[in-house]
């Protein structure tokens, strides 16, 4: 049940946007993750508003709060009391500004589930009918053919033709429809990307 409510309001969505973004932009995935990353923040922006507006509002009433937990330092139970009917007061929930945290927090967890699993040949199912099934996902960023993958080999000392991720020529094309064969699979989803 989660699992499919997760999938359909997140995991899908995000997926399909990616893709799409990757199709429009012409190939280029470094793109599509930037123009991704202002859409949702466009989105995300009123909560965040809100949760600003309600920071700054708690900080300027912070003083008085204080003078009210010096008052009531013995008595925990009348400081509670005092601070609540103070919030109401003053029309300021102490909560508020942490409900924009954990929508982009589970924001964030779907986006690494989309990075992490969704661009394999598995979730081919998940593109909606009118996104474009680019057949290959190119790690190319910014123009640039070598995969960002590239420079973590050469950092430990191994040369970057002995991956079986990262295969010289340029660039490394990865099928939707056959991810490939299931060992180099594995070392790929072992080996940490760099975006």
């Amino acid at each position: 049940m989660f699992s499919t409510l997760y999938t359909t309001i997140l995991f899908q969505p995000l997926l399909n946007l990616l893709v799409g973004l990757y199709d429009l932009l012409g190939h280029d995935m470094g793109w599509a993750i930037i123009v991704m990353t202002v859409i949702i923040r466009l989105i995300l922006y009123p909560s965040f508003k809100h949760q600003l507006e309600s920071q700054k509002k708690l900080a300027e009433l912070q003083p008085k709060l204080q003078t009210l937990k010096d008052k009531h330092k013995d008595d925990k139970e009348a400081q509670s009391r005092a601070m609540m009917e103070f919030y109401k007061e003053n029309k300021v929930n102490p909560l508020s500004s942490c409900l924009p945290l954990v929508i982009q927090l589970v924001i964030l967890i779907a986006l690494f589930q989309v990075f992490r699993t969704g661009l394999n040949g598995a979730t081919v199912s998940n593109l909606y009918s009118f996104v474009p099934n680019p057949g290959t996902i190119s790690p190319t960023a910014f123009g640039s053919p070598r995969s960002a993958n590239a420079l973590l080999p050469s950092t430990s000392g191994s040369s970057p033709a002995s991956s079986p991720c990262n295969p010289l020529p340029p660039p490394l094309l990865r099928s939707l429809n056959d991810p490939g064969p299931p060992e180099v699979l594995r070392q790929c989803q072992q080996t940490p990307f760099l975006f």
